[in-house]
């Protein structure tokens, strides 16, 4: 999350947050300070460089990024945004988490329910209704989270990202908060 909020700090929407975007570089107190991102491809300004004022959501946009982490905002033909970034972060951390919880060795292939999808519209659909707040309860997703005990910790989060208008600036500290309450149940 600090490295998310470092790159809008600067007027940059990073994109493509995915797993493989992310490193560990070989020194730092703890593995939060030493945690990078990597590959700045698809990385954008927040604002219009003719008005210097946040850019439009343009409807009808490609779709950049990764589909499997992309928020459902950019895979539904939107301008990415800094809400986009914090969404695609949310399917990264829970990757993570179930990759935890499963004993996963390397391998995150097909850890998120739309990971297998044949196409990126179905993907969509598939995360669309994973990702109804009123349909929680019936989510393969916070199904498989509620089994590792983060289900309310993630629903919080989502929920904050996912309220945020285009244009706003996200709460990065109540998104931390949210993510220090993250506790990950492993079964042995």
């Amino acid at each position: 999350l600090h490295c998310i909020q470092a790159m809008h700090s600067t007027g940059l929407v990073f994109i493509d947050v995915k797993t493989d975007n992310f490193m560990l570089a070989p020194s730092g107190k703890t593995a939060a300070e030493r945690i990078r991102l990597i590959d700045f491809g698809l990385v954008e300004s927040i604002n219009d460089m003719t008005t210097a004022k946040h850019r439009e959501d343009v409807e009808g946009s490609p779709l950049v990024g990764t589909p499997t982490y992309a928020s459902i905002n950019v895979m539904s033909g939107h301008t990415p945004s800094r809400r986009d970034d914090l969404e695609a972060l949310g399917y990264v951390i829970c990757e993570l988490i179930l990759s935890l919880a499963s004993g996963a060795k390397g391998g995150k292939d097909n850890l998120l329910p739309w990971s297998g999808a044949k196409s990126d519209d179905e993907l969509l659909m598939m995360k669309k209704l994973d990702m109804d707040a009123t349909k929680r309860s019936k989510s393969n997703l916070f199904g498989l989270l509620k089994a590792c005990g983060s289900d309310v910790v993630m629903e919080n989060y989502f929920n904050s990202v996912m309220a945020l208008k285009y244009t706003a600036t996200p709460d990065y500290d109540s998104l931390c908060c949210y993510l220090k309450k993250l506790v990950v149940t492993v079964q042995s």
